[in-house]
């Protein structure tokens, strides 16, 4: 993954930011939520990572997760970003068959790329 090293002024980017604090602040807590910092010894930058899942309902789910990254010049300056957030739907029945297929949307977003929406079955 690569970054410009500035914020990008897009579309995707602050409601995608908004959907992952909705997520975490939800009266149910994200299921799972962690926070990563690393350093990425490769390219010589320090980055953060924070990512959850949340069951919304038995048939809407959602994962999420926002990197901030320094760069080569700046290796502790998280300017750079990039995230990815994804929410399923699944009409069938939980415990059936068919409740392992959903609809599901998912954008992509970072400084310095363009927007991704996909959608699709999974």
């Amino acid at each position: 993954m690569t970054t410009s090293g500035k914020c990008r002024q897009g579309r995707a980017g602050p409601w995608c930011g908004g959907l992952l604090l909705a997520v975490l602040a939800s009266p149910v807590m994200a299921d799972w939520f962690d926070l990563q910092p690393a350093y990425d010894f490769e390219n010589e930058f320090a980055t953060i990572r924070l990512e959850a899942v949340n069951a919304l309902s038995d048939k809407w789910s959602y994962y999420g997760f926002l990197d901030f990254n320094g760069t080569m010049d700046e290796p502790l300056e998280l300017e750079g970003w990039f995230t990815e957030h994804t929410v399923r739907y699944s009409p069938a029945d939980p415990g059936t068959g068919w409740a392992d297929f959903a609809a599901a949307a998912e954008v992509d977003a970072g400084s310095g790329l363009t927007d991704v929406y996909r959608f699709g079955i999974t």
